[in-house]
């Protein structure tokens, strides 16, 4: 998708893709890596890492054609639209990663951004428009309680309004 020119057009970094990961066995056949083991070397990279230091992640297993390892496609309910089995993947990879970070010691000083760049196909007419499209989640997660209540509320204005949800 060009990530890796825009990312290094705007700044000296580091990039961790599908060619620098060098194991088509985790190759999802199509974008790149399985969410889940791309999510562990992430986080052993990221434990190379001085600190502080920024990073961003980008996963790709619940975007078409929603492809899920071989092991897990009996673990996961198929739901009523192909997308389904891939984000519940997507959610066990998270849960994955959060258990493996939450043991390395950057963990407690970081704050997890979690959001996505559109909403793919869905049951809810809501999201079956332009507007639904880009109406996405914002999670922030931290070891420390910043905010102990969730809160619902428009971020944008445009014609594409944004949800924030602090939880």
């Amino acid at each position: 998708m060009g990530f890796d020119n825009f990312a290094k057009q705007r700044a000296t970094i580091d990039i961790l893709g599908a060619q620098e990961y060098n194991d088509d066995s985790d190759f999802d056949g199509s974008w790149g890596i399985y969410d889940e083991p791309f999510l562990k070397r992430t986080t052993e990279e990221l434990t190379k890492i001085d600190n502080p230091f920024f990073a961003t992640i980008f996963t790709l297993s619940s975007h078409h054609p929603y492809e899920i390892p071989k092991k897990y496609e009996s673990t996961f309910e198929k739901g009523t639209l192909p997308i389904h089995k891939s984000i519940r993947y997507a959610d066990h990879s998270l849960k994955i990663f959060f258990e493996q970070a939450s043991t390395l010691p950057w963990f407690k000083n970081t704050l997890f951004v979690i959001t996505a760049d559109h909403t793919a196909t869905s049951d809810s007419p809501y999201y079956q428009n332009r507007q639904g499209m880009y109406s996405i989640p914002l999670l922030f997660l931290c070891q420390q309680i910043i905010c102990k209540e969730k809160i619902i509320r428009l971020v944008s204005k445009s014609i594409y309004s944004h949800r924030l949800w602090v939880i």
